[in-house]
């Protein structure tokens, strides 16, 4: 890469802040910023904002929307895809390219959070049983090969079990009580604040028998064969796949209800959805668009990122405001087309709606909704929690309801009521008397109320007695001990710049220095 004049552009300015590391595939680069050596992606796209890249004034449509003098956007898709739980777009940056043999060439790139860690699709794959020459196994061996987990002494087997499932650290957690699972029930889901009565399935005609009752910790088996928790059974460790849900629902609060932070008010986690948010769908779901990165210090897990926006559809429904939650209550919803459709007219999607309303499975012409979101989300984990012999784990998730395939597994009852809620809870439920359970407010920013729900639970069960639980290490611990590091570190370096000073003052001082007399022979002596 070579710059030409950088300080006369302030793209090519910009891009002397990064080094070009290595070309993973043709038009994207591996990158590091220079001040930190954060590595980043950059993707060129010159071919899609210029139609000749020697003359910048040339735009493409895309490149006239993006950087129109009237009404540019690409401010505003930096702030919106500016989210810790996103694949961030960092800013764009332009450098003078050459090829072998040919002059230089202006290219522009687009710079993106570098996910290193990969997607959740690799990590949901099973792994494969495998015997030479592919012979089939007889009884015996079958019976052999699930005799371990079955025969493990009680007492060993939940040390051992997430001491298997769980990343290698330290011993870490709060010395709090222990906080038990009474057993499975069919009753109510408790969602604490946002409790307004039983939730509608609309995956399956059973759904007001398939609800949980949340509590604290592991579940214990019950006399019931139907209900029993079968011990070390899933397929993801529990602290990964809280960090998932809590990092994706984080990303989806941003996307539908522009909530950013999680705030701590009277002791119960809170969010503030901004009141001029338009819901954006992101229409795209899926585990290869849920991408990891690696830890920075020693916690357990790296940032996990929603990325992908090539389906995100930005809504033109504004959620109003909380003064303006008294009013009627009106039909008002984000609707987008199909995933398989790039436009559909506003009136045909009202129609379809009424037709399907928040029906499930997704038909192949059924519009996209938020609930659609939720569900998506609510599958993933699904495929997270419970092993399968099936490759495509989604499809075999879908032929049960969400209690059928979380019933047995040996989670807390706190992850999977939320699981649960994702998959049952319907905006437009209504009571005995006919009148909506949820306010309008309420019904435009449940996202932002499941997200705090769920990060209530992630941090109980963080409390609990859990093995795996308390020897979790999150990002914050070890970021908390850089602030502490680095604070002290700037105190001593303020430290050694005062008494460095104070060497020319104590000099001055003890030296009492005097001018010297002018002399005409050097060779004279004072």
């Amino acid at each position: 890469m070579a710059y030409l004049n950088p300080y006369n552009d302030i793209t090519l300015n910009g891009a002397t802040g990064y080094d070009f590391i290595t070309e993973l595939s043709p038009g994207v680069w591996k990158i590091c910023r220079k001040r930190d050596r954060m590595e980043y992606l950059a993707h060129d796209v010159t071919d899609q904002l210029y139609t000749d890249p020697k003359k910048p004034e040339n735009l493409t449509d895309l490149g006239f929307l993006i950087n129109s003098e009237q009404h540019p956007i690409a401010n505003q898709l930096g702030r919106i895809l500016n989210h810790e739980n996103l694949v961030n777009l960092i800013e764009t940056i332009s450098v003078m390219k050459s090829n072998p043999g040919s002059p230089l060439e202006r290219r522009t790139y687009a710079v993106w959070d570098f996910c290193d860690a990969g997607n959740l699709g690799n990590l949901l794959v099973r792994q494969q049983i495998t015997k030479s020459e592919f012979d089939p196994f007889t009884d015996e061996e079958w019976e052999n090969y699930k005799d371990p987990e079955e025969t493990e002494d009680e007492e060993s087997d939940e040390e051992e079990r997430y001491d298997r499932r769980s990343p290698p650290g330290s011993f870490r957690g709060p010395d709090d009580d222990d906080i038990d699972d009474d057993d499975i029930d069919k009753g109510d889901i408790d969602k604490g604040d946002i409790d307004k009565g039983d939730i509608d399935d609309g995956d399956t005609d059973d759904a007001d028998t398939n609800d949980v009752d949340a509590d604290d910790g592991d579940a214990d088996a019950n006399d019931d064969g139907d209900h029993e928790i079968q011990k070390g059974s899933g397929f993801l460790p529990e602290s990964f796949c809280w960090h998932v849900l809590v990092s994706v629902l984080k990303a989806l609060a941003w996307l539908h209800n522009g909530s950013r932070d999680v705030e701590l008010i009277d002791g119960q986690p809170m969010m503030l959805p901004n009141a001029d948010w338009e819901p954006m769908l992101h229409r795209n779901i899926t585990p290869a668009n849920i991408f990891l990165m690696h830890p920075r210090r020693d916690e357990w897990y790296g940032k996990c990122k929603l990325g992908n926006y090539g389906r995100l559809f930005i809504s033109s429904h504004n959620n109003g405001s909380v003064e303006e939650s008294s009013r009627p209550r009106n039909n008002g919803r984000a609707l987008a087309p199909p995933r398989n459709k790039d436009f559909q007219p506003l009136e045909e999607l009202i129609q379809l709606h009424k037709k399907y309303d928040n029906s499930f499975p997704q038909q192949p012409d059924q519009p996209y909704t938020i609930v659609s979101e939720w569900r998506a989300l609510g599958e993933i984990m699904q495929a997270m929690m419970k092993d399968t012999l099936n490759k495509n784990r989604l499809a075999e998730i879908r032929l049960q309801s969400v209690m059928e395939n979380l019933r047995h597994l040996d989670y807390s009852s706190l992850l999977k009521n939320v699981v649960v809620m994702l998959m049952t809870i319907n905006p437009d439920q209504k009571a005995a008397d006919g009148t909506y359970i949820w306010t309008e407010y309420q019904r435009h920013n449940l996202t932002t109320q499941i997200c705090a729900e769920a990060v209530e639970g992630w941090w109980k069960w963080r409390a609990s007695n859990n093995p795996e639980a308390r020897k979790l290490v999150v990002e914050e611990t070890p970021m908390a001990r850089q602030v502490e590091d680095d604070l002290l570190d700037a105190f001593a370096e303020k430290d050694a710049t005062t008494a460095k000073n104070d060497v020319p003052r104590k000099q001055d001082k003890w030296f009492n220095r005097k001018q010297r007399p002018l002399m005409s022979d050097p060779h004279q002596r004072l």
